[in-house]
């Protein structure tokens, strides 16, 4: 093969690579809205959540912070 051809081919796979990455963003944001709408709803609704595990809304809430750290960390780590 030609070098024109080999630039051509390593254009295409650059290309799908590009591709495959933006569709995984798009993706992942979608995700994390989804995720975002659910901490929301189950923010809003943390009194109930407590009263019903007959504890109070600080020791739910660090299920938040936990759940944030988490992410964090699983974030850095797969950097």
């Amino acid at each position: 093969p030609s070098a024109k051809t080999q630039l051509v081919g390593v254009m295409e796979d650059d290309h799908r690579t590009a591709q495959a990455r933006y569709i995984l963003g798009i993706a992942y944001m979608l995700n994390m809205g989804v995720c975002g709408i659910v901490l929301v709803a189950i923010g809003s609704n943390l009194d109930i959540l407590a009263a019903n595990c007959h504890t109070n809304t600080t020791k739910i809430g660090t299920v938040f912070i936990a759940r944030g750290c988490g992410a964090i960390f699983g974030a850095v780590a797969s950097a």
